[in-house]
């Protein structure tokens, strides 16, 4: 065994031997031990029961142990005083001794003070015999030799020659002090060892355990505070971790010792039989067996058991799968979770253990003739239904005692059970039920059956009509299970109504402090209690056996009153549900580190009990918030269940979960850990960050690393494949997905079931194994790219492994911004052979991961994909897309599959033909307007029979035809014969504008001005941005000139976003515009440039000046007040003084502008006056209906109240208002002009949920 030294080893020693002394003296009551005390020795330990004290001095060294030495020791004076020496100590308080531990060995001169360990408190009944009295006195006396140079040293030399001393008084001495020797670390170790499995901590974990008491010693130096109640906390929780804990219940069946050996020889043990016989009970028994034997032991589903077991390495591990077929049994997934149990069967190591419970109820399917499974890869099943009535007596007695039921009702229901017919007889799980539930007065034997027999259903019907118990008992349903405990502290912070939510933190994450220790973990504030009657009620179900207790933490006592719980949660009137889902919320957003996660895991079950739209959204909405909680574990639960629901959610959830998917969750947060207990905290210190990213992982090895903590800290630096394969069996998946991607840089093919592992693990595990494997793919050999390959095709397959991997595939291009071209290749030949099978997996067109990416992203890569590839992602991506047109509104970038089809698909290969229905046969007109604007780039190199298509369809009857049309027309170079199909002349593009407007119709022309200018929504990709026929920049330029004309507005808006032209030519045409204008049309002026300066970042002082100044007096003062109703979203990016430089403008729109106007008037007239300043300041600024609105009225204030140099108390009011206007001012809302449905046929997304029918259709 080998332990970390993190102080001088004398001082590990020193730790080492006060634990042991604690564990040795545990059971003394108020024991109080306190290390290093001032003016003592190492350590002090008082009893107060027996009224007596001990000094304790630890000396590792392993020379012999003389009398010489001794009384050196006992001489020991505390630093820098010359007296009250150990010595002195003893004989002036008759009520303490003094241990030494000593490494070495004593000589015959002090051997009868060697204690056996036996008695290290109070007095032996002999101390030295007479002889070695009179040497000791002799000795103790002697001063000869020792040092006297200064004057601390002169003065201790004159105390010890004025001690007096006489034989009697060696005699009372000597026989209180007691000398353990030979004492090794090794043998503290070992001793620690012993006697924390006595104290029922599992040999398994007791290293771990002696290490991290070590530890809290050390800790505690500083303080020189009482170390025993930490010491016996430490042990209390570890004591928690062994999975057997009914000692006082258990009575020895027949077959038990049968079982251990069948289990140890064949390592699988499957155990079966009706409800309540005693399956798990057994197995936690067996499972103890070994975990004495130094097995690490876990209980669950499958999938962990998997992950537990394959990734044991050297470790010697139990597994106990249990309930997951009882689940299975009512999800109709019985034979699925066969496979997986089969699996791990299959799979499970030779130094490790696996034992599987099931019901007979949840295999019915699969029963034999006689009523047992069939066997599973060979194991038979054990029936463990008791049917000897012996043993039920047996077992029925011990549970009436430990009830306290009287003699009578013992005796009568025993005889009762000797009667009963084997296959008849009461199992023992329902005698325990039975014992605790007793009817009291007379009962029919058969009414004693019933109670014994109750199920989940009957227990929740006993339970509902007691409102406060099944309040309470709907607490723990979603709280805690028969395998996850909840804390009593939580329990009540559940069934409060209070508003804190200490679990979550929505702020940024990962922030930095330098100078100070990592933050406190939060703790509930004021502390909470269990509110009447609740905490009688939890006696009473503890009372009943609902429920067992260990301290303070509280779970069900079998799964049958936990499914009567899950059943309590269901089908509840409004006024209770409403109550259950404010105590839902606070179960997740708790400080409970097995309740949040619980009850977050839970949120998919309810999901499905309630269907109403309204439940469903605040079951989202919970979900949504849990991904903040400071818990990893939480978070992680809470993105499984948004993913399974993400369609129900609207497109702003949607892109936030999708986002906290594809950037790893919170993998940039700094994890700090509370009790073992992983979490985020919002800010660490400089030191933490250091010691977080720079240990040195390979220099502990994985038997070193037992918990979340150390395991986590190796996996930051340099590490080791062991190490890596370590991490990823540990049940925090913020530790599986570092350790994953470490692994990608670590792993070979002979590591298979840790990657096995990986891609069956949670999305953000995966998704760590893909960043990790796309930094190191170029590393790897053909073969082992390969081996990858399969499985990450074979991950993102399905969904859940699509969500996980999209976040890396859609910004795939910024993991190739370094490397060698040949580097760069064989990543995106990794993109492109997983392409394909992500975009038939993946979410249609959700508009959150950027997935308008595609189209640069293949067009990157496509130098590095054989043509094969090529297609086959040409292919899946016009598959992908067409699953989302009914889904999302459409996106041009994304769309423009067509593009690519036709560069890659051959004009003579049989797929060439199924590209004109796939392309320009579909109704979404979004759709097929860039498929033809592709067709026509293509025009050279299309078959006739595809030119002939185009033709026909722009030609054609459709709805949305005008628009067809008018992308055809604007395409940068249009065939002449798809113009003279259009314009009827084959030169119509070569026209003037007002001529070419006469040629295609007033509604044709303005279509095709409005294509070019890319507005309205969703235009806006084929604009003059794109490459379009330069007819139309010159028609822009002639409409701009007529304000009279249906395209004018979107005209000049279009100038400054997507025009060519520059400022200067923009503001002279205006100007010719504002000149050339009649008065009674300048009306048409002003709303343009309203909507410019609102929607622009152009400065456009000097067109509103050329605008005022052609306005009637009338006219101005109308457009002022209506300027001032706006001011707010004109000033978006220029404030009032910038964006109105004419004198004139400024003041009479500010004269609209209330109280700003008022403040500034104000401000003028008491000129420098501080005093006056800051009093109206005071004034105006002390209520919402005078303080003012813009941003610059309050930054002139800032400015000023800095220059006078006021309170800081009104320079946070008035800085408060600025946030105040900065968000009004951002929230603004422009509606988005959009086409009308009834030209332009696409399905959209309304309000963030899909629409049911189309807006239009074609013809």
């Amino acid at each position: 065994m080998s332990i970390p030294i993190t102080s001088t080893s004398a001082y590990t020693y020193q730790y080492e031997a006060d634990v042991w002394f604690f564990l040795l003296h545990k059971e003394e009551p108020a024991l109080a031990l306190v290390n290093e005390p001032r003016g003592g020795e190492d350590a002090e330990a008082t009893f107060p029961a027996k009224s007596w004290k001990v000094e304790i001095q630890s000396k590792s060294e392993r020379g012999d142990l003389d009398l010489p030495l001794l009384l050196e020791w006992l001489w020991k004076f505390p630093d820098r005083e010359a007296s009250n020496s150990l010595l002195e100590r003893l004989l002036s308080n008759p009520q303490s001794s003094a241990l030494v531990v000593a490494g070495g060995r004593c000589t015959d001169s002090i051997r009868r003070l060697v204690s056996d360990g036996t008695n290290t408190v109070g007095e032996r009944e002999r101390g030295l015999e007479r002889a070695e009295a009179n040497e000791f006195l002799q000795k103790v006396l002697d001063v000869t030799g020792l040092p006297a140079g200064t004057e601390l040293e002169k003065k201790r030399l004159a105390h010890r020659s004025a001690l007096l001393l006489n034989i009697n008084d060696v005699f009372r001495l000597t026989r209180r002090i007691h000398i353990l020797e030979g004492v090794t670390r090794e043998r503290i170790q070992a001793e620690c060892q012993r006697l924390l499995v006595l104290y029922h901590v599992p040999a398994s974990q007791a290293d771990h355990v002696f290490r991290r008491m070590v530890d809290y010693v050390r800790e505690k130096v500083p303080d020189r505070d009482d170390v025993a109640p930490g010491l016996r906390k430490i042990l209390s929780e570890s004591s928690g971790l062994r999975v057997f804990k009914e000692e006082a219940e258990h009575i020895e069946r027949p077959e038990e010792r049968t079982l251990l050996d069948r289990l140890r020889d064949k390592r699988v043990l499957l155990l079966t039989g009706p409800s309540r016989c005693g399956k798990t009970f057994l197995a936690k028994w067996l499972a103890q067996a070994q975990q004495n034997q130094g097995f690490e032991v876990r209980r669950g589903e499958p999938q962990e058991a998997s992950r537990f077991l394959l990734l044991a390495g050297e470790y010697d591990r139990l597994f106990i799968i249990e309930g997951a077929f009882e689940q299975a049994a009512k999800s109709g997934t019985v034979h699925q979770t066969w496979e997986a149990v089969e699996q791990v069967i299959r799979e499970l190591p030779e130094h490790c253990l696996l034992i599987v419970t099931a019901s007979k109820e949840s295999l019915r399917d699969l029963l034999d003739a006689d009523g047992i499974p069939t066997p599973m890869e060979g194991f038979p099943w054990v029936d463990l239904t008791v049917r000897d009535p012996a043993l039920a007596v047996r077992i029925w007695q011990q549970h009436a005692d430990l009830a306290g039921l009287s003699e009578v009702d013992r005796e009568r229901y025993s005889e009762h059970l000797r009667a009963l017919a084997p296959d008849f007889l009461v199992q023992p799980g329902q005698l325990w039920h039975l014992a605790r539930n007793f009817p009291k007065g007379e009962t029919r034997l058969d009414a004693l059956d019933s109670v014994a027999r109750v199920n989940a259903i009957a227990l929740a019907t006993e339970v509902r009509p007691v409102l406060p118990m099944a309040r309470l008992v709907r607490a723990l349903g979603i709280s805690t299970t028969a395998m996850r405990p909840i804390h009593l502290d939580d329990l009540a912070f559940l069934m409060t109504a209070r508003e804190d939510r200490p679990g979550l933190d929505k702020s940024s994450v990962g922030g930095l402090v330098s100078g100070e220790s990592a933050p406190p973990f939060p703790v509930y504030s004021p502390p909470p209690r269990l509110p009447d009657p609740y905490s009688d009620l939890l006696d009473d179900l503890e009372r009943r056996g609902w429920i067992r207790r260990d301290g303070d933490l509280l779970l069900f006592a079998h799964p049958d009153y936990e499914e009567a719980a899950r059943i309590l949660l269901a089908r509840l009137p409004e006024g209770q549900r409403r109550e259950l889902w404010s105590m839902l919320e606070r179960a997740t957003a708790g400080l409970g580190v097995n309740a949040a996660p619980t009850a977050t895991r839970g949120l998919a079950r309810l999901f499905e009990k309630y269907t109403s739209e309204d439940d469903r959204q605040r079951l989202l909405r919970i979900g949504l918030d849990a991904l903040h909680s400071i818990f990893p574990a939480v978070s992680d639960e809470a993105l499984l269940f948004l993913l399974v629901q993400h369609s129900r959610l609207d497109k702003s959830d949607q892109k936030m979960v999708w986002s906290w998917l594809a950037n790893g969750g919170r993998s940039d947060a700094l994890v700090s850990f509370h009790g073992g207990q992983a979490w985020f905290s919002p800010q660490t210190s400089w030191d933490e960050l250091f010691r977080d990213h720079l240990h040195a992982g390979d220099t502990l090895s994985p038997t070193e690393l037992n918990t979340p903590e150390k395991v986590w800290r190796a996996l930051q630096g340099s590490t080791t494949l062991a190490v890596v394969e370590h991490g990823l069996r540990f049940p925090e998946v913020f530790i599986r997905a570092k350790a994953a991607k470490r692994y990608m840089s670590l792993a070979s093919q002979e590591s298979e079931k840790a990657w096995r592992a990986i891609l069956d693990d949670h999305p953000l595990v995966l998704a760590a194994a893909f960043k990790g494997a796309i930094r190191s793919w170029p590393s790897y050999s053909p073969e082992l790219r390969q081996f990858f390959l399969e499985g990450l095709t074979r991950a993102i397959s399905v969904p859940t492994g699509a969500a996980a991997l999209s976040g890396k595939m859609w910004g795939f291009d910024s993991e190739c911004e370094w490397g060698s071209a040949e580097e760069l290749g064989e990543r995106w030949r990794l993109w492109g052979a997983l392409l394909p099978t992500f975009l038939d997996a993946a979410p249609p067109l959700r508009w959150t991961l950027r997935e308008d990416t595609l189209y640069g992203l293949f067009y990157g890569a496509r130098k590095y994909l054989s043509q094969e590839i090529q297609r086959a992602i040409c292919w899946a991506w016009l598959r992908w897309v067409k699953r989302g047109l009914r889904d999302t509104l459409p996106e041009g970038d994304t769309l423009a599959v067509a593009d690519f089809l036709l560069k890659v698909v051959p004009t003579d290969s049989t797929e060439r033909a199924s590209l004109l229905p796939e392309l320009l046969q579909h109704e979404d007109t979004g759709f097929t307007v860039i498929n033809v604007r592709a067709f026509i780039a293509h025009w050279d190199n299309l078959l006739p029979a595809e030119r002939d298509a185009v033709l026909t369809l722009v030609t054609g009857a459709r709805r949305d035809r005008q628009w067809i049309r008018a992308v055809a027309l604007t395409s940068q170079f249009v065939p002449p014969s798809l113009v003279e199909a259009i314009c009827g002349r084959a030169d119509g593009l070569g026209l003037s504008p007002a001529e070419l407007e006469k040629v295609v119709s007033p509604e044709l022309f303005v279509r095709c001005l409005e294509v070019s200018f890319g507005s309205p929504h969703p235009l806006w990709w084929l604009g003059m941005q794109g490459s379009i026929h330069p007819a139309w920049r010159a028609a822009a330029v002639h409409v701009r000139s007529l304000p009279t004309h249906t395209a004018f507005e979107s005209a000049w808006r279009a100038a400054y976003s997507v025009g060519n032209e520059g400022p200067e030519a923009h503001l002279q045409q205006w100007q010719s515009l504002c000149a050339g204008t009649k008065p009674e049309d300048l009306e048409s002026l002003f709303e343009v440039l309203m909507g410019l300066t609102a929607t622009s970042n152009e400065d456009l002082h000097e067109h509103w000046s050329a605008l005022w100044h052609r306005g009637s007096p009338e006219q101005q003062a109308t457009w002022s007040e209506r300027l001032a109703e706006k001011v707010e979203e004109l000033c978006r990016s220029r404030s009032l003084p910038e964006l109105f430089e004419d004198k004139s403008l400024f003041s009479m729109v500010l004269s609209w502008v209330q109280p700003d106007n008022s403040f500034l008037v104000s401000m003028v007239r008491i000129q420098k006056s501080v005093e006056g300043f800051i009093q109206l300041v005071t004034e105006f600024y002390s209520s919402p209906e005078t303080t003012p609105r813009l941003i610059w009225t309050h930054d002139l204030v800032l400015n000023r109240l800095k220059q006078v140099g006021s309170e800081n108390d009104l320079q946070k009011q008035v800085s408060s208002a600025r946030h105040a206007a900065f968000n009004r001012q951002r929230n603004l809302l422009r509606v988005e002009r959009e086409i009308d449905g009834e030209e332009w046929t696409y399905l959209h997304r309304a309000g963030g949920r899909a629409s049911d029918e189309p807006k239009g259709s074609s013809e």
